[in-house]
């Protein structure tokens, strides 16, 4: 299995789980925090080193607060199509921080790098 697909797959499996919590009614505050799966998927990308979960964290999050608006589904299937997107979201964000080092970690909110 390719890299990407392995990707998607692991969005498709947190929106997924997101929406179960929602449906449920079990979603707690600490469940909009996505981050493991974030830090995971930029592993599995190879971008743990380059990145911080926070340089991708807003894009990935816009996705993940998106299927709310789905309806529900026992497979979820009709979420494979918003894991692409984000995919594809997430890959322009990560070429968009690569061409322009000095937006990352946070630096349209006044932090960068050196206040970790």
């Amino acid at each position: 299995m390719k890299k990407e697909n392995i990707i998607i797959e692991l969005i498709f499996q947190d929106l997924r789980y997101f929406q179960v919590l929602q449906t449920t009614g079990r979603t707690t505050y600490l469940d909009f925090s996505r981050y493991g799966m974030l830090k995971l998927i930029l592993e599995v990308w190879e971008k743990d080193q380059e990145l911080d979960v926070y340089d991708v964290a807003k894009t990935y999050m816009e996705f993940i607060r998106s299927v709310k608006y789905e309806p529900f589904a026992y497979f979820g299937e009709h979420l494979k199509p918003i894991a692409l997107k984000c995919y594809e979201a997430l890959e322009k964000r990560i070429k968009f921080l690569n061409d322009n080092p000095e937006f990352k970690y946070c630096s349209e909110v006044g932090f960068t790098r050196h206040f970790k």
